[in-house]
């Protein structure tokens, strides 16, 4: 494909177009724009924004304190909130419910979700 030749037919093209023609094909092209920098601005600050999901909800203290001082230890973010609910990055929630139900014997725990 020869770009000479389509660029030279589109300036023809547009040549023949009236005032408001080119006001409004302009403004589509300015609102294609702006619409594909909005999206690429909101799928990437979405992307950075953690999600939070519930590890364990009602915990007495003492295994709410249990359950952050280990998750310190493997150094996983966690948010405490009231009731003693423990919130953790949903893609290791799962892990770290296998984690503290079984290989740390926690019956207690394991009931609780």
């Amino acid at each position: 494909m020869d770009f000479k030749v389509l660029f030279s037919q589109l300036v023809v093209l547009y040549d023949k177009l009236t005032k408001q023609q080119k006001i409004i094909i302009a403004a589509a092209i300015i609102g294609i724009v702006g619409f594909l920098i909005f999206l690429v601005v909101f799928t990437s600050t979405k992307n950075t924004k953690t999600s939070y999901e519930v590890l364990f909800d009602s915990l007495s203290s003492s295994d709410a304190a249990k359950v952050v001082e280990q998750l310190e230890k493997d150094e996983i973010p966690y948010k405490l909130e009231a009731n003693n609910v423990i919130k953790v990055p949903k893609n290791v929630v799962y892990k770290e419910r296998i984690n503290y139900c079984l290989f740390r014997n926690s019956q207690k725990l394991w009931s609780r979700f």
